[in-house]
């Protein structure tokens, strides 16, 4: 018989083992296995008030003799069920990557029991557009996965081009661009492999696989993850979502959850071990179960709360300190919609004024958008420092400083700052709540940032030059049509704005 209990915590770890061999033995790395390890001995101390319960569910990647395994356990009051293996409906290799598999793991534990407060908690890697980052190509450990057919993310199939097919490939472009599709969801990977190389059997060939260059990797996406709390929470509402995930505290990800989560905890920057003080907050929790969902999310960013983690000390104090900027951000559709619009306004008029007839008003804006985004912080600068992640808020003030000194604009300068007033207006409507690390901000760091510490959350980028990522200069090249590509730059001009940076640049600039 159904419990109803006054808090359901839902935490979904993804240990992906392929990264944590890569980076195994670096200075500092802690792997996700520890992790996990510590967040279940920090679990089971505890006493769950009976009105809570906890479930945890692992997916366990990478193991030689099968590439996953997914274990679940579960607590409340003084009952602790030990990890269990459990296969969900269609499991595979892409567990915990798509949206069809995350529904289904998450469906039965949602359905079993009702609650009045709901909580998700995601513990792995981020990657900005989503978490859980896996690349199967890469796992030199099982080679047989070079000549299978592999599910991917955020797409139906997918495939790699072998050595062979290559070469045929290079001597025929008519070929060659046939393999770029205009839409994803179109494509039918058995057709065309059958036609590139008249196979009557995909499975007697001999490790001929195929390959699209910007979808080889596995990631959740923030859409995919979307769409499962649509199908899994029909009738309910997710009112504290928690990604310990680097760099997801960004606009995209904000956007894609707003329909359906009250409020949204992450990282603007990076996050490492310990993570946050889960048992402080659970403890809160059971202390009182009636707590709001807001202050529970604020709880995750509280400075006493971070401060107290038992680990917080020595070298795990000093990465706190340099490398965290975590944030609590209230969603609400509505606001995120308007922010939409108001997004868009700002960059119809930019790419307008980048590509004006007159030159000096083109210059100019280059101009504007370059030296605005070479004094922005990175939020990332200890996490994929090679993608310059800044905040849209702090953006606008900068871009807008620049607007106002300029004395080559005329009218342009009025429309811009209307532009950027109206987009800086929508934003400063989201409640922001934040922790920065004491040492986060370089010496030489503007004061910008700091004098509007909880309006800062809301990732960005603004690329003035590729940044070598595949992963994030293909969102660009392809200007969206891609699986990845956030809802809210959809239909933008902000892509093409972006392209006429890059085509501005001058030479050796990249």
């Amino acid at each position: 018989m159904a419990n109803t209990y006054s808090w359901l915590i839902t935490f979904l770890l993804y240990d992906n083992a392929w990264y944590d061999k890569k980076h195994k033995g670096e200075t500092g790395y802690i792997t996700l296995e520890e992790q996990n390890n510590a967040l279940y001995a920090a679990i089971e101390q505890m006493t769950v008030d009976i009105k809570v319960k906890i479930v945890l569910l692992e997916a366990k990647i990478n193991l030689k003799e099968q590439v996953l395994e997914i274990l679940m356990r579960s607590k409340t009051g003084n009952n602790i069920i030990p990890p269990a293996k459990i296969t969900p409906l269609n499991s595979g290799s892409d567990v915990m990557s798509n949206t069809a598999s995350l529904t289904n793991l998450l469906k039965p534990v949602i359905d079993a029991d009702s609650a009045d407060r709901h909580m998700i908690i995601t513990v792995g890697h981020g990657s900005i557009f989503g978490i859980n980052l896996y690349s199967e190509k890469d796992d030199k450990d099982n080679p047989g996965l070079n000549k299978s057919f592999i599910k991917l993310a955020s797409q139906k199939n997918a495939f790699a081009i072998s050595d062979e097919l290559k070469a045929k490939l290079d001597k025929n472009k008519y070929y060659a661009d046939r393999l770029q599709p205009t839409s994803i969801g179109d494509l039918n990977i058995t057709y065309l492999i059958k036609k590139l190389s008249s196979w009557q059997n995909p499975k007697n060939t001999k490790g001929i696989d195929v390959f699209v260059p910007q979808l080889n990797i596995t990631v959740l996406t923030v859409k995919e993850i979307s769409e499962a709390l649509f199908s899994v929470y029909a009738n309910k509402h997710v009112d504290v979502m928690v990604l310990d995930n680097c760099l997801m505290q960004n606009i995209f990800t904000q956007y894609e959850l707003s329909e359906k989560v009250s409020y949204l905890v992450a990282a603007e920057s990076g996050i490492s071990y310990p993570g946050f003080n889960y048992k402080t907050i659970i403890e809160k929790i059971n202390a009182n179960i009636n707590i709001l969902p807001k202050e529970v999310a604020e709880e995750f960013v509280d400075e006493n709360t971070i401060k107290t983690h038992p680990d917080y000390k020595g070298s795990i104090k000093n990465t706190i300190d340099r490398h965290w900027c975590i944030n609590a951000v209230t969603l609400d559709k509505s606001k995120y919609e308007n922010i939409k619009l108001r997004f868009h306004e700002l960059f119809r008029l930019l790419n307008s004024l980048i590509n004006s007839t007159n030159k000096k008003i083109s210059e100019e804006i280059y101009y504007i958008v370059n030296t605005t985004n070479s004094q922005l912080f990175g939020y990332n600068l200890y996490s994929l420092p090679a993608i310059k992640i800044i905040d849209i808020n702090i953006l606008l003030i900068y871009l807008q400083k620049r607007v106002i000194d300029n004395t080559i604009l005329g009218n342009e300068k009025a429309q811009l700052n209307d532009a950027i007033n109206g987009l800086k207006k929508a934003i400063e409507l989201v409640d922001v709540k934040s922790f920065i690390g004491e040492n986060f901000y370089p010496a030489h760091n503007f004061y910008i940032d700091e004098v509007n510490k909880n309006k800062i959350g809301f990732g960005f980028l603004l690329p003035v030059k590729p940044c070598g990522d595949k992963l994030i200069d293909l969102l660009f090249v392809e200007n969206g049509k891609i699986a990845y590509a956030p809802e809210f730059l959809k239909n933008s001009d902000y892509y093409k704005f972006i392209n006429s940076l890059w085509r501005m640049a001058p030479p050796n600039f990249f």
